[in-house]
C-alpha cells in the first residue's frame, strides 16, 4: 500500500509550533512564580513583627485558647501590612483573599514552616496564573450562546481560534501537551476514518505473510484495530489494593504486545476474549469476532512451543519477542505519521460520534412534542437533553476503552470538534472525517433552535 500524507497535517511542523507555544507559556509562568519567594519573605517579616507584638500583649504558651486569641488579634491587624492586597491578589486573586491570609497567619504563628508555606503559595500562584491565562484566551467563549453547563462539556484549558463567522480554525490547549495537540490528533483520527477499510485489508494481508515477524506484527495490529487495546510494553506495572488484605501491592500490567497464553479466554470459531490487567491495574477485556484474526490467534496457540500460562504469545520460533517498538515501526512504515495508539483514539472518537448521532435521532423525535413549549422552557429542555446525550456517550466510550474511572476518555481521546459540531448544528449529519479534517459545519456557537429545525423537518 502506498504511503499517503495526511491531509493538512505536517507532524514535525505542528509539533514544533506546539513546542514553541508551550515554551513561551512556561517562560511566562516561571517569570511570574520567580517573584513569589521574595514576596512571601517580605509579607512574613512584616506579619511576624505584628504577631510578636501580639504575643507580648497576650502572654502564655502558643497553644489552644492563647493561640486562637493571638491569631484573631493578628487577623484584625493584618491590614497594617503594606502591600498586602497586591500580595494576595498576585498569589490567588481577590476572591481567595481569606485563604491566603489564613496561610500567612499559620506561618507567622509557627503553625507552618516558612519553607512549606512558600511552597504552598507557589502552588496556588501557579494554578492561579494558569487559570487566568486560560480565561484570557477563552474570550471566544463570550457571546457564543453557550450555557455554562454546556461549556463544562469541553476539556479543561481548551480554547479556540475562530474565523469571522465563529467557524473553527484551530483548537488550542493552554499549558497543554507539548508534543500532542487536538489538531494533530483530530487529523490522524480522520485519516484512519477515511482509509479504515483499506488499512484493515493491508494488515490482514500480512496475516498470511511468509515472514514470521511480519505475521506476528500484523496479528498484534489486527487485535489493536478491532479492540482498541493499548500496545503495552515489557516491564509495565501498577500499584493496586490487594482485594483480600487491602494492602498496596505491585502487579505486572500488560497490553497487546505482551499478551500471554493465560490472557486468551473462551477461544472458539469466530470468537476469542482477551482478559488481563492493563494500565493502572484496570481489568482489560477485548472481544475478537473477526474470523481471520481469531484463526491467526488459534494458529499461534496451536503451532508454537509456548510453555505454561505465562508464556508470551508474540515470540518468534527462535525465542525473540516482537515488542511495541517494532509494532510502532510496522505502522509508521505503512502510514507514516500514524501510531498504534491512534487506532485506540479513533475507536474512542468513533464510538462517541456514533452514540451521539444515534441518540440525537431519538431526541429529535421527542422534540416534536416539545415545540409548543415556552421558548425558555424549550431551550432548557434541549440543553438538558444535549448534556445527557454527551455524558452518556462519554460513559459509553469509557467502557469501550476499559476506563473504570477518571476523565481520560473525555480529556484525551474525544476531539472537541465532534462536540462543537453537534451543538452548533443540533446534530451530527456530516461524516467523522469531514468534521475532523475540514471542520465542516464546526462553529463555536450554540443556538437551541438548530435542534428544532431538525424536529420541524421530520
Amino acid at each position: 500500500m502506498q504511503i499517503i500524507a495526511i491531509k493538512g497535517l505536517n507532524v514535525n511542523q505542528d509539533v514544533n509550533k506546539s513546542k514553541k507555544e508551550h515554551r513561551q507559556q512556561e517562560r511566562e509562568l516561571n517569570s511570574y512564580v520567580k517573584a513569589i519567594p521574595g514576596l512571601v519573605e517580605k509579607m512574613f517579616a512584616k506579619g511576624k513583627s505584628i504577631y510578636e507584638e501580639i504575643k507580648n500583649q497576650i502572654p502564655g504558651r502558643n497553644v489552644d485558647t492563647i493561640l486562637r486569641q493571638r491569631r484573631k488579634a493578628w487577623m484584625l491587624r493584618v491590614g497594617e501590612i503594606d502591600g498586602l492586597q497586591e500580595f494576595y491578589s498576585y498569589i490567588a486573586g481577590e476572591d481567595n483573599k481569606q485563604k491566603v491570609l489564613r496561610l500567612l497567619c499559620d506561618m507567622v504563628s509557627d503553625q507552618m514552616l516558612l519553607r512549606d508555606g512558600k511552597q504552598r503559595l507557589i502552588t496556588w500562584a501557579t494554578n492561579f496564573f494558569k487559570n487566568t491565562a486560560t480565561e484570557n484566551k477563552q474570550t471566544t467563549f463570550q457571546d457564543s450562546g453557550y450555557d455554562k453547563s454546556l461549556l463544562d462539556l469541553l476539556p479543561p484549558q481548551v480554547y479556540f481560534e475562530l474565523g469571522p463567522n465563529r467557524e473553527l480554525l484551530n483548537i488550542k490547549e493552554s499549558f497543554g501537551r507539548e508534543q500532542k495537540n487536538w489538531e494533530v490528533m483530530s487529523k490522524k483520527i480522520a485519516y484512519i476514518a477515511k482509509h479504515f477499510n483499506a488499512m484493515v485489508a493491508e494488515v490482514k494481508k500480512d496475516l498470511n505473510s511468509g515472514d514470521e515477524t511480519t505475521k506476528l506484527l500484523a496479528l498484534m495490529m489486527a487485535i489493536t484495530i478491532e479492540t482498541g487495546l493499548r500496545p503495552g510494553a515489557i516491564g509495565n506495572s501498577a500499584n493496586i489494593k490487594d482485594p483480600v488484605t487491602g494492602e498496596k501491592i505491585e502487579i505486572d500490567t500488560f497490553g497487546v504486545t505482551t499478551l500471554q497464553v493465560q490472557h486468551v479466554k473462551n477461544i472458539r470459531d469466530g470468537f476469542a476474549e482477551l482478559q488481563f490487567p492493563g494500565k493502572k491495574g484496570t481489568e482489560q477485556i477485548g472481544k475478537l469476532t473477526d474470523n481471520d484474526i481469531v484463526t491467526a490467534l488459534k494458529q499461534i496457540l496451536e503451532t508454537t512451543s509456548l510453555q505454561g500460562d505465562s508464556a508470551m504469545l508474540f515470540v518468534t520460533k527462535d525465542g525473540q519477542h516482537v515488542d511495541d517498538s517494532q509494532m510502532r515501526k510496522y505502522v509508521e512504515n505503512k502510514w507514516r505519521d500514524i501510531s498504534p495508539t491512534d487506532f485506540r483514539k479513533f475507536i474512542a472518537t468513533r464510538n462517541f460520534y456514533t452514540y451521539v448521532k444515534q441518540s440525537t435521532e431519538a431526541f429529535r423525535l421527542q422534540l416534536i412534542d416539545e415545540i409548543a413549549k415556552d421558548q425558555e422552557e424549550l431551550k432548557q429542555t434541549i440543553i438538558n437533553g444535549a448534556i445527557r446525550i454527551i455524558n452518556e456517550a462519554i460513559e459509553s466510550t469509557k467502557q469501550v476503552l476499559n476506563h473504570k474511572e477518571g476523565n481520560d476518555a473525555w480529556k484525551s481521546y474525544i476531539s472537541p470538534k465532534v462536540i462543537l459540531a453537534y451543538l452548533s448544528n443540533g446534530g451530527l449529519n456530516d461524516t467523522l472525517e469531514d468534521i475532523l479534517i475540514d471542520n465542516k459545519n464546526v462553529k463555536f456557537n450554540f443556538d437551541f433552535r438548530e435542534f428544532i429545525k431538525f424536529a420541524d423537518n421530520m
